[in-house]
């Protein structure tokens, strides 16, 4: 059921997004996968998924974990509608294709966003890990 899956350029990706952001301490970054920029960020981490941010528990009720699997699934590790209009996060980073469920569902979800960085990858049917700034 859990088949190995290749990290090796993900964990540097998130590494060199992480350090190249600069984040600070009072900062906010909302991402799917929080591990490597957990580690090297000074930023506070948002954790769309729910594991560490149990505050995203309730963008992720039943009507989302629906979407989530069955015919037209948007997949695991997507970032629910609604999250980023409400915390107004200083930072969103993440595959391309944990985003792009969310901007078809709310295409106006990135708006006073910049997309500053993007990290090539074919992670997980994704193109890129994108780093978008909110416009200050």
């Amino acid at each position: 059921l859990l088949q190995p899956y290749r990290s090796d350029d993900r964990e540097e990706i998130y590494r060199t997004a992480a350090l190249r952001m600069n984040a600070s301490p009072s900062d906010v970054v909302l991402a799917p996968e929080i591990g490597a920029l957990g580690f090297y960020t000074r930023a506070r981490i948002w954790d769309s998924s729910g594991l560490v941010t149990p505050e995203a528990r309730r963008f992720r009720d039943a009507a989302w974990r629906k979407r989530e699997s069955g015919p037209g699934a948007l997949g695991g590790g997507t970032i629910p509608p609604g999250v980023i209009e409400a915390i107004r996060p200083d930072w969103v980073v993440a595959l391309s294709g944990f985003l792009s469920p969310l901007l078809r569902l709310s295409p106006g979800a990135l708006d006073g966003y910049t997309l500053v960085a993007e990290y090539p990858t074919d992670r997980w049917g994704s193109s890129a890990v994108f780093v978008y700034r909110r416009d200050r």
